[in-house]
């Protein structure tokens, strides 16, 4: 807490000091160039002295400084949890057209192989091209997708780097994007990307990046059993996460569904595809236990309920600190300062 001396406070106050003391007191007081009310000593003046007593000031306003930081975060909390309330009461598609989508697994289901598509370089290609000699994985999504399609790649590329197995060796994989607007430019630039990640260099001429029209994305979804939705809305498509395996006859062979994939599960597939056989029927559990909106990246239903709550909780909790912080500063007695009443007044009044 400060010392504030008046001018003539401060003159017989250094008259009575040793030189050493003096020194002291001039090395610990800091002339402000704020204007000084009118008070019992008449006139305007300066504030000439604000004498420190140890680190108590700096203290002080550190704890004040953290209070505030504290105070607008737990603020910037509020607001993000009410954000997310609007978004999630204004999407197009109800929670009963969100439970609509999904996979029918169509095991043993032939695709067509005529199906038109544009590769990453932009040139027309059609899905025979892509079968014949080695099992495929089919990832059906879209390339400015803001969360759902980055976190099912990751997830299989993470699996798929403990294989001894690799891509455009063995077997290869072909993403087709869902949404007809995207182009040639967007799919080469998701195909670096994972190429990079990815790591081998075999998977340049296994790993491709398709586009079509919506007549040939719709009849290959159909094929699959893939059950997507449009939110005109927001811009952006309401899918399932999963893979599907091709035998090289091209025919659906079986389903990985989630977003992270054991290596066992991606080789034991990948061997049944290989050899023209058909899996078996799997059961679908993401949706349906992490109550996963692909619109807009958020959970639902009683997850949400629970992350709000607890995020509620955390605001009150940072509210209780503050008030408790500031509480502590206003209940401290400054040690060694002296109002400006008491200042000695030896030698005459100021």
């Amino acid at each position: 807490m400060n010392r504030i001396l008046c001018p003539a406070q401060s003159h017989h106050l250094c008259r009575r000091a040793k030189i050493q003391d003096a020194r002291m007191l001039q090395n610990q007081t800091k002339v402000l160039p704020l204007p000084f009310r009118r008070g019992e000593g008449g006139g305007e003046g300066l504030l000439v002295g604000a004498r420190v007593q140890g680190e108590g000031l700096l203290v002080g306003i550190r704890i004040h400084r953290e209070a505030f930081i504290v105070g607008f975060r737990a603020w910037l909390w509020a607001l993000c949890l009410f954000a997310s309330t609007l978004l999630t009461c204004a999407q197009t598609l109800s929670d009963r057209d969100l439970s609509q989508i999904g996979f029918d697994q169509k095991l043993g289901a032939s695709i067509s192989p005529e199906l038109v598509f544009r590769n990453e370089e932009g040139r027309s290609v059609k899905l025979g091209d892509y079968f014949g000699k080695k099992p495929v994985i089919l990832v059906l999504g879209y390339y400015q997708c803001p969360m759902l399609c980055s976190l099912l790649l990751n997830g299989m590329v993470e699996g798929l780097e403990d294989l001894k197995w690799s891509i455009g060796r063995e077997f290869n994989v072909l993403n087709v994007s869902i949404n007809p607007r995207e182009n040639a430019a967007l799919a080469m630039a998701k195909k670096q990307s994972y190429l990079k990640r990815y790591g081998r260099a075999d998977a340049i001429r296994g790993w491709n990046f398709l586009t079509g029209d919506q007549t040939a994305i719709h009849t290959l979804a159909e094929q699959v059993g893939f059950r997507y939705a449009y939110d005109a809305r927001s811009g952006q498509y309401a899918h399932a996460s999963g893979l599907v395996f091709i035998t090289p006859g091209g025919k659906v062979s079986g389903y990985r569904f989630g977003v992270t994939f054991q290596p066992n599960d991606l080789y034991a597939s990948l061997q049944t595809a290989g050899a023209n056989q058909t899996g078996s029927l799997i059961r679908q559990l993401v949706l349906l236990c992490f109550h996963y909106n692909p619109l807009n990246g958020k959970y639902s239903g009683l997850v949400m309920v629970i992350v709000r709550s607890v995020g509620a909780a955390t605001i009150l909790a940072l509210l209780w600190l503050i008030l408790a912080c500031i509480r502590r500063e206003r209940g401290k007695v400054p040690t060694g300062a002296l109002p400006l009443s008491s200042a000695p007044t030896t030698g005459g009044s100021p």
